[in-house]
């Protein structure tokens, strides 16, 4: 960055930035203040050694000189007495190429990066920048000082220099970028804090069985089945084998999830959103007209089956035989089970569509998973994979036993009737809405893990769960949420009814004052989530969802009292 402030070199159409160095002795105290003091203050062997006096009067001196110097930084103090610290954000700002910045998890660097940088004037809205490519790698150092951490590296980086070259002609030329604009919530001011009951479900004894219960949920043969570790990795294969890329474009709907479109902006193609009825299901004139004014030409229609409630795929199958698409089911909501399950939606979900996905952990007390697989035609083209290795499988059973631990614990309520009672005279702090434009996938895109194949202990839970006793447990709180908020004013239920063989993923419940109620169920820590980083579009619906429709879960994990 330093580079290009001082030269302006032409020459230079990319930037691969590895945990930024912004330090000054502000930022420093800040990024201790808030991830080293905070947590030794939540320790209580920290309060028993305060309190025995072992605790050097030297070490509380050091604090209160951290925090002071922290408040500093917060104040732009440090701007006079650390000037490169603005040159490189000029010249982030400045920069009109790509930029790919990797952050680890595990350093003081990375977190000085992200503390100063989302504070500072100088870096305002960098992470705006239309060509940025964010990745953060978990569980590794400063230096990446193990193989795989060092592997991981190198696949983000050759799969980001790829993508900058499959972007150019036969002449070397970038090819015009089909940036997007985005509107966005960002919820750092508000203080949120942790949701009281876990939004996914938690392993338990309850939820296995010892006979295998099918095949990794789902009715295809393993043969014809690949597994990712998420569903938005399948969906750039079924994009890829859609003939999606620069030479076609993808048509997905106007409400959606960032990762419905990553992989598609992953392989080049430009997205075309069309609209959607109040029932999300497709407005077919919008289709119509998408496939008409879109250029390149459309090569694949992407149809969710948002929560999983099944849409109606008989008009879209004709749509696309009309018009020479390729239909992509995305059963990431929908709990495509096996064929022997009563509550699987026979000949709907994930049997139509040429290609489907699906995303098992959603419904698994799994690490992850995801899954392709192909119902027509020659079946899916062969690609290369990868396994996880010893660690990540070590790490990713880590991760389920840890999430079993916290689904597992009563929530804590203790004061809750007083919480509510202050909310009244609580000032509410909205957040930000940042419009952006960018070309790139979302940070939600790792592009180390695209090949890779999901652990081995996800798939042994897939198939070794009740998916039945799965499957009642999910309709009943599904049931029990209507129940409970038929009589409750400003709001109202999207699906008041739940089909027969229909499994929920969520609960969507639409509200009349997001900008009351959704900051008061926040701040109560009710677990809820909301599509509100999304393409903007000129789809009433999906603009009004965006902030409008809550997902509450209802999966079998929860207790009564949860």
């Amino acid at each position: 960055l330093l580079y290009c402030h001082e030269t302006h070199d032409r020459r230079v159409t990319g930037l691969c930035l590895l945990n930024p160095w912004v330090r000054s002795e502000a930022s420093l105290a800040k990024t201790q203040v808030k991830h080293y003091y905070t947590q030794r203050l939540m320790q209580k062997e920290f309060w028993l050694k305060l309190l025995s006096g072992k605790v050097a009067v030297g070490a509380v001196r050091g604090f209160i000189q951290r925090v002071r110097l922290s408040a500093s930084a917060s104040n732009g103090a440090a701007h006079a007495s650390a000037p490169f610290q603005v040159r490189m954000a000029n010249s982030w700002k400045n920069f009109s190429g790509q930029i790919l910045l990797i952050l680890s998890e595990d350093d003081y660097t990375a977190k000085e990066f992200t503390e100063h940088a989302g504070t500072d004037a100088a870096w305002k809205d960098y992470q705006a920048h239309r060509r940025l490519m964010r990745q953060e790698v978990a569980g590794v150092d400063h230096t990446f000082s193990n193989a795989g951490a060092r592997d991981m590296v190198e696949e983000l980086t050759l799969g980001w220099l790829a993508s900058i070259f499959e972007g150019r002609d036969n002449g070397g030329a970038p090819h015009k970028p089909c940036g997007m604009k985005y509107l966005r919530f960002d919820p750092t001011d508000c203080g949120f804090p942790k949701p009281r009951v876990p939004i996914l479900a938690g392993l338990t004894r309850h939820s296995l069985q010892l006979k295998v219960s099918g095949r990794m949920g789902t009715s295809k043969p393993d043969a014809g089945i690949r597994h990712f570790t998420r569903g938005r990795y399948a969906l750039t294969q079924a994009y890829a084998q859609s003939g999606v890329g620069p030479q076609g474009a993808l048509l997905a709907p106007a409400y959606h999830c960032r990762t419905m479109l990553d992989a598609a902006i992953r392989l080049g193609a430009n997205v075309a959103l069309y609209a959607v009825n109040p029932d999300l299901s497709p407005d077919m004139d919008s289709l119509t007209a998408c496939v008409n004014a879109t250029q390149p030409p459309v090569k694949a229609l992407l149809v969710p089956h948002y929560f999983g409630f099944p849409q109606n795929l008989a008009p879209l199958v004709e749509f696309c035989a009309q018009h020479g698409l390729t239909l992509i089911e995305d059963c990431s909501h929908a709990f495509v089970g096996p064929v022997e399950d009563p509550h699987r939606e026979k000949g709907t979900m994930g049997s139509t569509g040429r290609f489907c996905v699906s995303s098992p952990y959603k419904f698994f007390p799994s690490q992850d998973g995801g899954l392709l697989w192909a119902n027509v035609g020659s079946g899916l083209k062969d690609f290369e994979q990868t396994r996880a290795g010893l660690r990540q499988e070590i790490r990713g059973l880590a991760h389920t036993l840890q999430k079993t631990l916290t689904s597992v614990s009563p929530p804590d309520i203790r004061g809750l009737a007083d919480e509510v009672s202050a909310l009244a005279s609580a000032p509410v702090k909205a957040g930000l809405a940042i419009e952006e434009q960018n070309e790139n996938p979302s940070a939600h895109y790792v592009l180390a893990e695209e090949k890779m194949q999901s652990l081995a202990s996800s798939r042994w839970i897939f198939r070794h769960t009740d998916s039945t006793a799965l499957a009642v447990r999910r309709r009943e709180n599904y049931q029990a949420w209507l129940a409970g908020i038929a009589k409750l004013p400003f709001c109202r239920a999207l699906f008041p009814q739940i089909p027969d063989g229909c499994v929920p993923y969520m609960f969507p419940l639409q509200l009349d004052r997001p900008e009351i109620h959704f900051y008061a169920l926040k701040r109560l820590g009710v677990p809820i989530w909301r599509w509100d980083d999304m393409a903007a579009s000129g789809c009433k619906v999906a603009s009004e969802f965006r902030l409008k429709l809550l997902h509450l879960p209802c999966h079998q994990g929860l207790s009564s009292r949860q």
